[in-house]
């Protein structure tokens, strides 16, 4: 679908994933020009059903619609993945990088297991999880 490219950063675990496999990986980085939000929480009807808010509804169709506006995107079928979002004001960096892994055993999704452990270390471990600036996840088994 499109030629290899080398990420932006020179971090040690994507030059680790790229030494693993580096002829056959698909990688995908770009900058899109999208200012971060947080995801809405879910919200509640009057008849009791759940639902996403629209705004977060919309700003989710604006991302997906940015990554397939993108002549580089790449569509990840069944790979493993290694993704790395870099926060900034006006926008963020995206890396996505197939990873050579058994699928793990854990079926939920990593972000929502990291959010409930960040969750749980609030005034435990730290004030809040807002002073959380890296986070790196990791699903095994």
């Amino acid at each position: 679908m499109t030629k290899r490219k080398k990420p932006v950063e020179d971090d040690d675990i994507i030059r680790a994933v790229e030494a693993a496999k580096p002829d056959l990986m698909k990688i995908f980085t770009d900058y899109i020009p999208i200012k971060p939000k947080v995801k809405g929480r879910p919200r509640m009807s009057r008849r009791g059903h759940v639902f996403t808010p629209a705004a977060t509804v919309a700003y989710e169709r604006q991302i997906g619609g940015a990554y397939q506006g993108n002549p580089n995107a790449v569509f990840f079928e069944d790979e493993q993945l290694l993704v790395k979002i870099i926060l900034m004001k006006d926008g963020f960096e995206l890396h996505i990088t197939p990873i050579d892994w058994a699928p793990s055993k854990l079926r939920g999704d990593t972000d929502n297991y990291a959010k409930a452990i960040l969750d749980g270390l609030n005034k435990v471990a730290w004030s809040d999880d807002r002073q959380v600036r890296v986070l790196i996840v990791e699903k095994q088994g």
